[in-house]
């Protein structure tokens, strides 16, 4: 039987081997938590990048109020973080500050920004999960940068994880 591969396990290889991509464009390796959207109507999201082709390594936050306003947090300054890919989308400047990420457990992860933020993300393995890492683990590299297959891989995340919102079961 395989041991299933905790969060943990996964964000540990890449933070441990930060290797990025081949390429002459702007590339990054690392992890995130790509967006949680709360009752509040707030939302966030985070990024910890070891390595970049366009900066040092950095990890940043992203947080939407309920006005639908974005301000993006990050340990560089904006022209090096993901900001410089979406803050025209924002009348908010970015914010450079210190930003903890830190293992709890294998399946939990405690994010902090002191005097700003303290957020603890649970994680569980869903059917779509399981069912999109099988299918990932068998790709070969080369469909890492393939953009038609992106867009099916996308696609068929979306659906899988649509189904599994509503499944009641």
């Amino acid at each position: 039987m395989t041991r299933l591969r905790t969060p943990l396990d996964a964000a540990t290889a890449v933070l441990q081997n930060p290797s990025l991509p081949s390429g002459d464009d702007e590339r990054f390796v690392g992890f995130g938590v790509m967006g949680l959207p709360f009752a509040s109507r707030h939302y966030l999201a985070l990024r910890q990048f070891p390595a970049a082709s366009f900066s040092p390594g950095y990890r940043s936050v992203w947080h939407r109020d309920p006005e639908r306003l974005w301000t993006f947090y990050a340990t560089t300054p904006g022209p090096q973080s993901c900001a410089r890919f979406f803050s025209s989308a924002t009348p908010n400047d970015t914010v450079q500050c210190d930003i903890d990420v830190a293992w709890v457990t294998p399946w939990s992860l405690f994010v902090g920004m002191p005097g700003l933020l303290e957020w603890q993300i649970d994680i569980r393995a869903t059917l779509s999960t399981r069912l999109m890492s099988a299918v990932c683990e068998r790709l070969p590299e080369r469909a890492w940068t393939n953009p038609a297959v992106l867009a099916v891989l996308g696609r068929a995340a979306a659906t899988w994880v649509a189904a599994s919102r509503s499944y009641t079961g």
